[in-house]
């Protein structure tokens, strides 16, 4: 997709971190969380494993050392495909930030 097509309304930070959504409190499906703004994120789960406009919560999970962190955003799915999800997070913090502080390569 070309620059002047880009529909996101935040800059993507590319990366790979391990994640679980989570809907209606129990954790459903592992998933690899990429591409992650401000705004959302996109995510890898097999198609049907979640349905458009479902509520989320997603549980990143960030390994220091032998300590792994968990950080949970509610979200939004706005688009599914055959790779993935697109999520929208509820909370509009600043996840560039979020996962440089944590020492994620982004």
């Amino acid at each position: 997709m070309s620059e002047s097509m880009e529909r996101r309304a935040r800059p993507r930070v590319e990366g790979s971190v391990r994640a679980y959504l989570s809907m209606s409190g129990t954790i459903r499906q592992r998933c690899t969380a990429r591409d992650v703004s401000s705004h959302g994120a996109f995510v890898d789960v097999p198609k049907g494993a979640i349905r458009q406009g479902a509520p989320v919560q997603i549980v990143f999970a960030l390994n220091r050392g032998r300590v792994t962190r968990l950080y949970t955003r509610s979200a939004i799915i706005v688009r599914v495909t055959e790779a993935g999800a697109g999520l929208m997070f509820s909370h509009r913090g600043s996840s560039r930030r979020f996962f440089k502080r944590r020492g994620v390569a982004t």
